[in-house]
């Protein structure tokens, strides 16, 4: 089971093929009254990739979806939900399993709009923790330009409040979906970043 959000983001190795098989096959046998659970359910999953393994129950509030669709998870031993409201895996190679599986094609610019409106109302309580977030959703709703404007902004101010793992899920998405000689320069940057942040990660092992 998890326990630190650490644990599961250092050392993330590809799954064998018989451990996808094994979770493939749990996935297709979960029990859900209908189509539109199992679709929601599969966001769910996503969006715990999404939130790095933080998913505040807020968000599937947010985009209304079934409360049952969380209930057949947790039944399951696929999530669990922890005193402050936040939705995990129960083990670390669900995520695996489903960073490989990393697709938000089933996700609507208006439901990366609802997620990014809530993102803004909770950064009070979050901070640039959750930030992160927003800036992904400006990515996914073909913000680009604003995508990189705060990207630049949020890296430098989670170096400033040493939050290594926010800066490493930053940098990771920047360089995988930025790319082309104009951005070679920040590309640069955001790589520099993400290997100091996961030596200091692996230095707390």
């Amino acid at each position: 089971r998890i326990v630190t959000p650490k644990e599961f983001r250092n050392k993330l190795d590809t799954l064998s093929s018989e451990m996808n098989s094994i979770l493939k096959s749990r996935f297709d046998a979960l029990k859900t009254a209908n189509k539109k659970e199992k679709t929601e359910i599969q966001k769910i999953c996503q969006l715990i990739v999404f939130f790095e393994n933080r998913l505040p129950i807020n968000v599937i509030e947010t985009l209304k979806f079934s409360k049952n669709s969380i209930v057949i998870l947790e039944k399951s031993l696929v999530v669990t939900e922890n005193a402050y409201g936040e939705i995990s895996f129960f083990h670390d190679n669900y995520f695996r399993y489903f960073l490989e599986k990393e697709d938000y094609s089933l996700f609507s610019k208006t439901d990366f709009k609802k997620i990014s409106k809530f993102i803004k109302q909770m950064k009070p309580i979050y901070g640039n923790r959750i930030m992160v977030n927003y800036a992904k959703c400006l990515f996914y709703l073909g913000q680009i330009e604003e995508f990189l404007e705060i990207s630049e902004k949020l890296l430098e101010e989670l170096l400033c409040e040493s939050m290594p793992i926010e800066v490493d899920s930053l940098a990771r998405f920047y360089v995988k979906h930025i790319n082309g000689e104009k951005y070679k320069n920040q590309r640069l940057k955001f790589m520099i970043e993400s290997a100091y942040t996961q030596m200091e990660l692996q230095s707390f092992e």
